[in-house]
């Protein structure tokens, strides 16, 4: 009888480890599809940063205001709508060189359910772009 319930409590503890380690194995699954998908919201926000460049960089000089705030909602991902805001801010720029331009600075935040759990999303600064007259 006693043989019996060493072989009973052996299988009882590999089944604990085996258990252990799943779900140790599914919690990793879990935080890299976590940081997968921040990943995509991060580029995606690149995306939706260099197209407000590009309009702005398309416009004419005179008509681009000094700063001004867009919600955009962008759909890269099925079944998936991510809202962003696109602040985009210029200011007069004198360089010896070119004595009417603007600097022009786009940033984009966003938030999401996602970072609840894996934090904030910082905003994201484009570099500086100057355009001219």
């Amino acid at each position: 009888m006693a043989a019996r319930n060493c072989k009973n409590d052996q299988l009882m503890m590999a089944i604990l480890i085996t258990v252990v380690g799943l779900m140790g194995l599914l919690q990793a699954v879990n935080l890299a599809m976590g940081y997968n998908l921040k990943s995509q919201l991060r580029d995606e926000a690149v995306l939706v940063g260099e197209k407000q460049m590009g309009l702005l960089k398309a416009m004419r000089f005179d008509d681009v205001a000094a700063s001004s705030s867009v919600k955009v909602d962008s759909r890269l991902r099925a079944g998936f709508t991510q809202f962003y805001t696109v602040k985009s801010e210029s200011t007069k720029w004198s360089a010896p060189d070119q004595p009417d331009a603007k600097l022009l600075i786009v940033t984009v935040t966003w938030s999401t359910p996602v970072s609840a759990s894996f934090g904030t999303f910082p905003p994201l600064t484009s570099p500086p772009q100057y355009i001219t007259k």
